[in-house]
């Protein structure tokens, strides 16, 4: 008998071990989203599912404070709601749509915030503080602890349209809608609220700010009929006409009485009304908080999962995965499951294909885009398609389009090179021809970006700021489009392009060794500071001459010439990452993470380290990539050294976490440097699989083999990558 007892509790152990094993296998323990609310990551805590629509999460006060451009920065303990909508990583303020705020007491008693500067007004929002030690978020998932003005308990989730509130209060249970602010400097253009029935509630948010015309249709479905009802307008309280409510100062006032915590769900969409309801319906259904909560972390886990890392603490592990995870977020979802969104021309357009929204695209086609075409590629397709539909309703191609607005923000046409990477992966894909006219109709045009650059072969300094870093990246969108003309088959493009391509050329001074600015009649701008990255009348774009003097991404063996030669070109890269560190003028903050002028908080920078390769010292190369990989990014809130800029940050940090790189984001060729960990397990959407294992080596450049055959170009090409196998490292940079 006391064997068979040994027996069952050896059993049993075994059991609950093997529990316990796979619980702690849930990779989704390793997303922080605090990570990068501190500093200027930008990055927000609130509930998110991949790419979802929705973003509830909470908003501090400081609505046009920089570091709050995601509506959160850890360093304001300040709260006045929880809005749906949210910008992950941006140096630009907006979106913040319909706030809610649970409270118990009396309204008007209500404690104020000082809110300076919103609109050029002064407000006094309804608002609170909160410690820290309260706040919790995890893999779709926030929650807070507050005194509104007694203590009130908010848990959020989210589904892909839609969102769900929990809260309860030590008294009666209360909660204000707040239609009037939004995020940074928007002004309300119109609202509404419509009751529907005793518990649901529509409406719409339609505000100008940075994004332009932003429109959110929502609806709200209580578990509980309100009490009572009041809806207040500068300061009033205000009656329905014909059964709604309008205004541009709108915010409501619902009381429930006491009771246990209560659901509030909530759907958006760009469509309408009706539309945002339909969402909710179809998406939560009869399911509660914690079957939604469940889902949630459900996709996130299935998101996470392509990437296994052995060999890496648990620090790395929060860093890798919660990189991972905010390279997961952006562009968002903004069509309603039958296709139907609001276009660029404000109309209802119907896709096939599910349409997507908020492209950063002077930053995410580096890095963030390459990723993708290996880790998402159906998802790339959409993303493809829908800025193909952007340039149809908007007549020419996005810059950086916020929903169905173009902010104009940066430089550049970088839809472009996102456009041809996916096609020269999918030659056959039948858009191919489509892709080509709204290309062709938004390089061959007068549109101002371009047309001084077509008539001189570069931009003007007396015609434009910023107009050396505008003609380097042009140059290199006309060559993407010269590579999209030859996969279409179209000779005339390809040749004009490619004519068009070299335009960098012209800003090139031998005797400056530099890009530099020229006026109009072709005259060198005196005098020339190339440690100069001022905001107010500089030639580049948060950036000075040393930075910029390596974005000939197309075709950096040209650059190397230019700068005479491998020994001459390895001086001048061994002089901006190892020289002292010079960096005058007004620089923009987002020129952070600084290594003698080189800046890795800022994009210009983030490929240059892999020239090292293309000049002889891939040791280099891979000893920066893995300096800047440790001490940039950690698991700290602060722990992304600048805007996280819808993931381009994370996507470059994954990037070199399996030891290579896009230096060119086109054609899927990449330089290898060396991985951050033991082995990384890769799961590839086709069913294959890539194995990266890093040992220790002894030689002074690290070492590469790809099942079982040496590299000797330290180049890996993606339809190599795709087909699986082995990929080993030996290097000196081995972790332990």
């Amino acid at each position: 008998m006391q064997r068979f007892r040994v027996f069952c509790y050896a059993v049993l152990l075994s059991i609950f071990s093997s529990v316990a094993q796979a619980q702690e296998t849930k990779l989704t323990q390793y997303i922080d989203p605090f990570i990068g609310t501190g500093g200027n990551g930008h990055t927000f805590p609130g509930a998110v599912v991949p790419f979802g629509m929705l973003q509830f999460s909470p908003d501090n006060v400081h609505l046009s404070d920089w570091a709050s451009c995601s509506g959160y920065n850890w360093n304001d303990s300040t709260l006045l709601g929880f809005s749906l909508t949210h910008l992950s990583g941006t140096g630009a303020h907006d979106l913040g749509d319909i706030r809610l705020l649970p409270f118990n007491g009396d309204f008007a008693k209500l404690p104020r915030l000082s809110l300076a500067e919103k609109n050029d007004l002064i407000f006094n929002p309804v608002g609170t503080s909160f410690l820290h030690k309260d706040e919790k978020a995890s893999a779709g998932y926030y929650k807070l602890s507050y005194n509104m003005p007694q203590p009130v308990q908010v848990e959020l989730t989210a589904g892909l349209r839609t969102g769900i509130m929990r809260f309860q209060t030590a008294k009666e249970r209360n909660l204000y809608l707040d239609l009037r602010l939004g995020l940074g400097r928007d002004e309300v253009l119109s609202s509404e609220l419509k009751q529907i029935d005793a518990r649901t509630f529509v409406g719409y948010r339609q505000s100008k700010g940075w994004g332009g015309d932003v429109l959110v249709h929502f609806a709200i479905e209580f578990e509980q009929a309100p009490s009572k009802l009041e809806v207040l307008s500068g300061g009033n309280i205000v009656q329905p006409r014909d059964g709604a409510f309008n205004g541009r100062d709108l915010r409501s006032l619902f009381y429930f009485g006491t009771g246990p915590a209560m659901q509030i769900k909530v759907g958006i969409s760009s469509v309408g009304e009706a539309e945002a309801l339909a969402n909710l319906k179809d998406e939560l259904k009869n399911k509660d908080f914690d079957a939604i909560h469940k889902e949630a972390v459900a996709s996130w886990e299935k998101e996470l999962s392509p990437f296994k890392i052995q060999g890496a603490s648990v620090k790395e592990q929060r860093t890798f995965y919660t990189a991972l995870y905010h390279a997961l977020q952006e562009p968002v979802l903004y069509s309603d499951k039958d296709g139907r969104y609001r276009g660029m021309d404000k109309k209802i357009h119907q896709s096939k294909h599910p349409q997507y929204a908020i492209f950063s695209l002077w930053d995410t086609y580096r890095a963030f885009h390459p990723l993708h075409e290996i880790l998402k590629p159906e998802l790339s397709k959409d993303w493809v398609y829908s800025l193909i539909n952007e340039a149809a309703e908007f007549k020419r191609l996005p810059v950086w389009t916020l929903h169905s607005s173009e902010t104009n923000c940066m430089i550049g046409f970088h839809s472009v090179p996102v456009i041809t990477d996916y096609f020269t992966l999918y030659p056959s894909d039948t858009a191919l021809q489509r892709a080509l006219r709204v290309v062709n109709t938004t390089l061959i045009s007068n549109e101002d970006w371009i047309d001084d650059f077509l008539y001189n072969g570069y931009k003007a300094s007396d015609l434009t700021l910023e107009s050396v870093s505008k003609t380097l990246e042009l140059s290199y969108d006309y060559h993407c489009a010269e590579v999209l003309s030859k996969l279409a088959g179209n000779k005339e493009y390809e040749a004009k392009y490619k004519k068009i391509a070299d335009s960098y050329l012209n800003l090139w001074d031998k005797d400056a060794g530099f890009f530099m600015p020229k006026d109009s009649v072709g005259r060198w701008v005196r005098p020339f500071d190339p440690y100069n990255a001022s905001l107010e009348q500089t030639a580049y774009t948060e950036g000075n001459g040393f930075q910029y003097l390596w974005s000939v991404q197309h075709n950096p063996a040209k650059l190397i010439e230019l700068l005479g030669g491998t020994k001459a070109a390895e001086a001048r890269l061994d002089t901006f990452f190892f020289g002292k560190t010079r960096i005058t003028g007004n620089a923009p903050p987002d020129v952070s993470g600084i290594m003698g002028t080189y800046a890795h908080g800022n994009e210009p920078s983030q490929h240059v380290a892999y020239l090292y390769n293309l000049v002889g010292r891939p040791d280099k190369c891979a000893m920066i990539c893995n300096k800047v990989c440790h001490e940039f990014y950690t698991d700290k809130l602060d722990g992304i050294i600048g805007n996280d800029d819808c993931g381009q940050m994370s996507a470059w940090y994954i990037w070199n976490a399996i030891g290579m790189y896009p230096l060119d984001p086109v054609g899927g060729v990449y330089e290898l440097a060396c991985p951050l960990f033991k082995k990384i397990t890769w799961s590839l959407p086709g069913g294959k699989t890539i194995q990266i294992e890093h040992i220790k080596g002894t030689n002074k450049n690290p070492e590469w083999t790809w099942n079982g055959k040496p590299i000797n170009n330290f180049k890996m090409n993606r339809l190599e990558l795709l087909k699986g196998g082995i990929l080993i490292c030996k290097s000196q940079f081995a972790p332990r």
